[in-house]
């Protein structure tokens, strides 16, 4: 393998893509058996993995950040809802709804780490 090599392929999940610069490389290096041994296909596979891997997480931690805005985005909804409907009443809350109160603590615990 070239030292100029495209190293976006360290970041792509697809095995396919993977499948073709490993055919690419190999036709550079046909010609020298010593090229290919376990160490290569170990590094090529464990390479391959690594980059599924950092791609999952990643769109887990994108995931979990989208479900924190929705989280708070609800609660801004429901705050903007008791202020406006019932304050307009003249009704007060003696507390908030056990789902609102579980909403809440969740994201603090989760936006505290």
């Amino acid at each position: 393998m070239s030292k100029d090599y495209d190293r976006s392929i360290h970041s792509n999940p697809d095995a396919q893509a993977w499948a073709r610069f490993f055919m690419k490389t190999w036709a550079e290096h046909k010609n020298d058996p010593a090229w290919i041994d376990e160490s290569l296909m170990l590094g090529w596979f464990a390479n391959a993995m690594m980059a599924k891997s950092d791609h999952v997480r990643g769109n887990a931690e994108k995931d979990v950040a989208d479900l924190v805005q929705a989280g708070k985005d609800t609660l801004q909804l429901f705050e903007a809802w008791r202020d406006g409907v019932f304050a307009g009443i003249g009704i007060k809350w003696k507390e908030e709804p056990p789902a609102i109160k579980a909403m809440r603590e969740a994201l603090s615990k989760v936006t505290a780490r």
